[in-house]
């Protein structure tokens, strides 16, 4: 059986909705995500945070989208492009200003493999990580869930255990968690000509639109959470798993590629209004 891994990346695509935070018109949207203070974080937490687990996918065969503005201005474009180099399975995707869920849907559809028998969708926020087994694992376990995609046009597939790394006022701080449906280490399985796709879903709601399977026996997922943050990241929601900091440091650089030291270096060495 044929399973397509298929993700997508907003790298501060300004689309038309789809944000928490309300701009008056697209121009003032643009001008607020393409401040180079919030671009030089993003690109942190991209580069140390997001990069290294895509990298080191034990599985290499899927497909990242990651979708900016058609007007990304220079020399931030150069340096996506120079950055996502590191990783052949991703694909930049410069779009106009568009209304959220229909030009993710489109540019999805564009991607999709007709010779698939199923497609695994993924979101991925440009400061979150994937585990290195992220993609062995979906295509695994989306095997696994053939006999019910018979009887359902969609499913699910939550992986709940992970991290939430948290910088406030420079300072990294590690908290292990069990939280469903965030948009980290989440995908949905569907038949290949089905119009929707995972953006369509908001997906706190998952588990009322349509079945899934929830796993938690493995760290899958970072979570960003900073100044910067779109929505609101709780650390309170969930389950708290009991971890040593040092053991959660060691299982932050096996699983995810992360120096939780290295990244605090370069995290103090940013300008305070960029970091």
């Amino acid at each position: 059986m044929k399973i397509q891994a298929l993700g997508l990346c907003r790298f501060s695509y300004p689309a038309e909705g789809g944000f928490q935070v309300i701009h008056g018109n697209t121009a003032a949207r643009s001008a607020a995500l393409f401040h180079p203070d919030r671009l030089a974080q993003r690109f942190m937490w991209f580069e140390h945070v997001c990069l290294p687990g895509w990298a080191g996918q034990t599985d290499p065969d899927f497909t990242l989208l990651v979708l900016t503005g058609s007007d990304l201005p220079q020399p931030w474009l150069d340096r996506l492009r120079a950055l996502t180099a590191r990783v052949p399975q991703m694909q930049i995707v410069q779009e106009a200003p568009a209304p959220h869920r229909t030009i993710c849907r489109e540019v999805m559809q564009r991607n999709a493999d007709p010779e698939a028998d199923l497609i695994a969708e993924f979101r991925h926020d440009d400061d979150d990580a994937v585990a290195f087994d992220f993609i062995a694992r979906l295509r695994a376990d989306t095997g696994l869930l053939r006999g019910f995609l018979r009887s359902h046009r969609m499913l699910s597939l939550d992986y709940a255990r992970g991290f939430v790394l948290s910088a406030d006022a420079g300072t990294l701080s590690l908290h292990p968690r069990i939280e469903t449906r965030l948009t980290a280490a989440l995908a949905i399985v569907k038949r290949p000509r089905l119009p929707r796709s995972v953006l369509d879903f908001p997906h706190q709601r998952l588990t009322a639109l349509m079945p899934g399977l929830t796993l938690q026996d493995s760290l899958m997922y970072v979570r960003g959470k900073h100044g910067s943050n779109d929505s609101s990241i709780s650390l309170t929601s969930g389950h708290t798993l009991e971890m040593e900091p040092a053991a959660a440091a060691q299982a932050l650089r096996q699983r995810f590629g992360i120096d939780l030291a290295g990244f605090q270096a370069v995290l103090a060495a940013m300008p305070a209004s960029a970091s």
